[in-house]
């Protein structure tokens, strides 16, 4: 059971979509498919920092992932 003392750290989704650098919506999204721990209120979803931070982590891994794997050369490039 979460606390009401430890949700007034949890960030809104406006903050949380800074953090993860999407949109409102896509946030949003991702808490209904519990990809982040939220909680939806009275005043809106709040968002456990340390999810959001996870699953940014988890992108940015995955991004680096990606870019490594990739076979992108400046002579491929162009056509």
């Amino acid at each position: 059971m979460i606390r009401l003392k430890e949700l007034e750290r949890w960030l809104s989704t406006g903050q949380a979509a800074r953090v993860l650098g999407c949109s409102r919506p896509h946030v949003i999204k991702l808490a209904q498919l519990r990809r982040v721990q939220a909680v939806k209120t009275a005043a809106g979803w709040l968002y456990d920092p340390r999810s959001v931070e996870k699953l940014r982590e988890e992108r940015l891994v995955e991004n680096m992932e990606v870019v490594e794997g990739s076979s992108v050369t400046p002579n491929n490039l162009n056509p």
